[in-house]
């Protein structure tokens, strides 16, 4: 039944190929294939929680909650994380990485220079490209490219009154 847990998924896969009338290996196949399928469309992004991001500066490693870091910066070849606390770390590693791991939680690339921690928006400011105000009172611009994607995105992480547009 909708929604499907994944841990749920998995162990009902688990168990079907365990069984040994499913020892046929089309159907085990078929029980792969799906889990597969499954697992590469499953767009849904996760709650931030306690999880921790590995930063490796100059300084040395930090051990970063997603709750913490308010949004990236790119600065080239280089990534600067704004952290709650007014807190920077520089990564020698380019947004476009840090776009990929962090796309799976509640961040969003508003920005070919910015990604923002959906949990640290304070208000957007409408606009032909609009802005993101955030914790830390940063105002940062949404493309134009990006702004229709970003304000469908928005339901889903806010209790929301009235449509945004």
């Amino acid at each position: 039944m909708k929604p499907i847990d994944p841990d749920e998924l998995i162990e009902a896969v688990n168990k079907a190929k365990n069984k040994p009338s499913s020892t046929d290996k089309q159907q085990v196949a078929l029980l792969d294939e799906t889990l597969l399928e499954y697992g590469n469309t499953k767009k849904s992004r996760q709650p931030n929680g306690t999880k921790r991001l590995v930063l490796n500066s100059a300084e040395g490693v930090h051990f970063v909650r997603l709750l913490d870091i308010i949004y990236c910066e790119s600065m080239g070849s280089y990534t600067k994380f704004h952290l709650v606390g007014n807190k920077k770390i520089g990564v020698s590693k380019v947004l476009k990485e840090y776009e990929e791991i962090l796309n799976d939680y509640y961040f969003y690339r508003v920005h070919q220079s910015d990604i923002v921690n959906l949990d640290q928006i304070t208000k957007y400011v409408k606009g032909d490209e609009g802005q993101v105000w955030l914790s830390d009172n940063s105002e940062i611009e949404v493309s134009r490219r990006r702004k229709s994607e970003f304000l469908e995105l928005l339901p889903e992480f806010y209790v929301n009154s009235s449509k945004i547009d």
